[in-house]
């Protein structure tokens, strides 16, 4: 890859049935432009997030994404859902919501 397809990649239907880490898959996917939006959500998130579960997920997430491929469309959902819902619940404080107030 170099030049233009380096930046922008193959697209999703060029994958080749070969095994990719998670960050090859986006690099020959999405390019490099790929790679910097999906980690720099990742870090917004983690900057953002007040729950240390959360972030936790977040650095296991970003930490395995050049070792492993969880790219797939389920393990995607998994990640970023679970991160989501804990950074969502985060901000709510549930003793007042039980007692009423």
């Amino acid at each position: 890859m170099s030049g233009k397809e380096l930046l922008f990649g193959y697209g999703n239907s060029a994958l080749p049935d070969v095994y990719f880490t998670g960050l090859m898959t986006i690099v020959y996917s999405y390019g490099l432009i790929g790679v910097c939006l999906l980690y720099f959500s990742l870090v917004m998130l983690l900057l953002r997030s007040k729950n240390n579960g959360c972030k936790l997920l977040l650095l296991i997430y970003g930490g395995l994404l050049p070792l492993a491929n969880l790219t797939s469309f389920i393990t995607m959902i998994f990640y970023l859902g679970s991160v989501l819902s804990l950074h969502y619940y985060s901000k709510y404080d549930f003793e007042k919501m039980w007692k009423g107030e």
